[in-house]
Order: C-alpha cells, then sequence, then structure tokens
C-alpha cells in the first residue's frame, strides 16, 4: 500500500511531464509509468492475487538506457517505495519472471542460425511472422528472437531506420532477488552462427 500511495502521489504532484497512474481492469492492481532521463520508463504495478491471497509489485525499466542521473532517478525510487527498508525487500521478495534483451541494431535474423546447447524445443510456427522462439513456454528459460523494427511499426505505426534485432531471453526463476547475483549468465547457453 506504501508504494501504491508513493507513486501516486509523485504522479499527482507532476513530479516528471508525463507521469500517469491508473487502476487496472485486470483484477485488483494499479499502475503507474514514470518517464526517467534518457528515454526509458519506470513501470510500476502493485496489486492483490485474489487466488494466490499475496500482494505483488512488478517493475519495468530500460536498462540499456541508463544514464547516470537515470541511475539515480531509479535509486530514488527504490527508496521511497521501500522507505529505505532495502533489507526487508530483498529479504522477502523472490523473482519469478525476468526478461532481459540483447538488441543488435542493423542485424537481420534470417542472416543467422540460432540455438541453445541445453534446450531441446524449437517453435518456428511464429516464424513467418518474423518472431523465432527456442524452448516452450513452459520451460524455465526461453528465448524470443524477432525484428524488434517490424514489431514497432506493426503496434505503433512509427519506423525505425534499418533492421533491429532483439534477442531476449524470459526466465521463470522463482528465485529470492537477494540470491539474483549468484544466477549464471542467461546467454552462455545460446549459439548464434
Amino acid at each position: 500500500k506504501a508504494a501504491r500511495e508513493y507513486i501516486y502521489g509523485l504522479c499527482k504532484q507532476d513530479f516528471k511531464k508525463g507521469a500517469k497512474h491508473w487502476e487496472t481492469k485486470k483484477g485488483a492492481m494499479t499502475k503507474s509509468v514514470m518517464p526517467l532521463d534518457g528515454g526509458s520508463k519506470f513501470t510500476l504495478a502493485v496489486g492483490w492475487s485474489t487466488q494466490g491471497e499475496y500482494h505483488f509489485i512488478t517493475v519495468q525499466f530500460n536498462p540499456s538506457k541508463l544514464t547516470p542521473h537515470c541511475a539515480v532517478e531509479v535509486n530514488a525510487m527504490f527508496g521511497g517505495l521501500f522507505n529505505w527498508g532495502y533489507t526487508e525487500f530483498y529479504d522477502r521478495a523472490e523473482c519469478s519472471y525476468i526478461e532481459i534483451a540483447l538488441d543488435v541494431v542493423g542485424a537481420k535474423r534470417e542472416d543467422y542460425l540460432f540455438f541453445d546447447t541445453k534446450l531441446q524445443c524449437l517453435n518456428d510456427y511464429y516464424e513467418a511472422s518474423g518472431t523465432l522462439y527456442l524452448g516452450s513456454q513452459t520451460s524455465t528459460r526461453q528465448w524470443a528472437i524477432y525484428d524488434k523494427a517490424k514489431q514497432l511499426a506493426d503496434t505503433t505505426g512509427s519506423s525505425q531506420c534499418g533492421p533491429w534485432l532483439r534477442i531476449e531471453a524470459r526466465l521463470k526463476l522463482k528465485t529470492p532477488v537477494i540470491d539474483m547475483p549468484k544466477r549464471s549468465f542467461p546467454f552462455l547457453p545460446l549459439r548464434v552462427i
């Protein structure tokens, strides 16, 4: 509740031009978006799972766009969200899902062959529309490899100059946040030819 009120207060005070806060139609959840320096956004969803009977918080931002000023902003957001109580947050929080994107501007998906040395599943059903999946949706690791420029053009109508390959690791972890630095780098088993 304190996290929701903190972000809601920042959005209402016009702390940052373009900040928004709203209640979603998907259950008991509010969502807030705060623009960050460098063109990224800090997105926060706070909610209550009626099935699991627990509170959850989802935080999203693009680390590739973190400028020094943006890193200070993100640190201040976390500080305000948890009343500087990082210890309690890290002791109790669990990371259940994370996406790590690697962008290669100027590269085309069709020019490469991708495989994961530890996965046995390939889903090329969506390949005609531009997306290749390695691994199943039920596995702990799945890759989505697609043309990000095409995706943006299809969804927003904005055209990017040239191809933009995105290689995205999607991980289902169920790992305590405090143990995240101990996890192996997810791109190690990926091979690109």
